[in-house]
């Protein structure tokens, strides 16, 4: 059992075989577990493309609230900007 963030993830990429998936695995159920202010700062820092991962993760959070699901109860300019943010093709 990690006993947190840094402990999970080094013990999910410090085996043998598919490591990689295994840490992306990990890091993205202990994330969820633990939260972001859990992840080593030293980590965060040395992200590449950080802002636009934070960006994409928060409107995952904030996807709930959206109302885009086939009965949902969003608005076309709700819509409208969802498709302008993240276009389909």
């Amino acid at each position: 059992m990690a006993r947190n963030f840094r402990h999970g993830v080094t013990i999910a990429v410090n085996h043998d075989g598919d490591s990689d998936s295994t840490g992306a695995i990990t890091g993205n159920i202990l994330g969820t577990l633990y939260g972001v202010k859990k992840i080593p700062a030293e980590w965060i820092e040395r992200l590449e493309l950080r802002e636009v991962i934070s960006e994409i993760a928060h409107d995952l959070y904030e996807f709930r609230e959206w109302g885009i699901e086939m009965f949902g109860s969003a608005t076309p300019e709700m819509y409208e900007k969802i498709r302008r943010k993240y276009p389909p093709n």
